[in-house]
C-alpha cells in the first residue's frame, strides 16, 4: 500500500488564485500523490459528488502538476449506509479499529 507522510492543515490561494483551505493533505512518500481530506459531521450530497468535489479542489492545489495522483478521503462522524461501499469514506469505529 501507499506510504504517506504527516498530514497537516493547509491555506492559501489556489492555482485560480481563490482562498482554500484543506482540512488535511499529506504527500506520499514517493512523491507522486497527494491525500487530501475533509472531516464532517454527515454527508449533504452523495458521496461520489462530495469526493469528486475534493478531487477537483486536490487539483486546484499549486504544489500538484499534471502527474500528481490526488486521493480524496472523508471522514465523516455520521456516515450513512450509502457511503459504506466507498473505501475513501471512514467514520470514527474506522478510525478507532485502525489505531488498535
Amino acid at each position: 500500500g501507499q506510504r504517506w507522510i504527516s498530514a497537516s492543515r493547509w491555506w492559501g490561494a489556489g492555482k485560480d488564485k481563490q482562498a482554500m483551505e484543506i482540512d488535511f493533505i499529506a504527500k506520499s512518500d514517493s512523491g507522486d500523490s497527494i491525500l487530501i481530506g475533509e472531516a464532517k459531521m454527515n454527508l449533504s450530497g452523495s458521496p461520489d459528488a462530495e469526493l469528486s468535489k475534493l478531487a477537483d479542489k486536490g487539483k486546484n492545489l499549486p504544489f500538484a502538476t499534471g502527474d500528481t495522483v490526488i486521493v480524496p478521503v472523508l471522514f465523516v462522524a455520521e456516515a450513512n449506509r450509502s457511503a459504506g461501499r466507498h473505501k475513501q469514506i471512514f467514520n470514527a469505529d474506522d478510525v478507532l479499529t485502525a489505531l488498535k
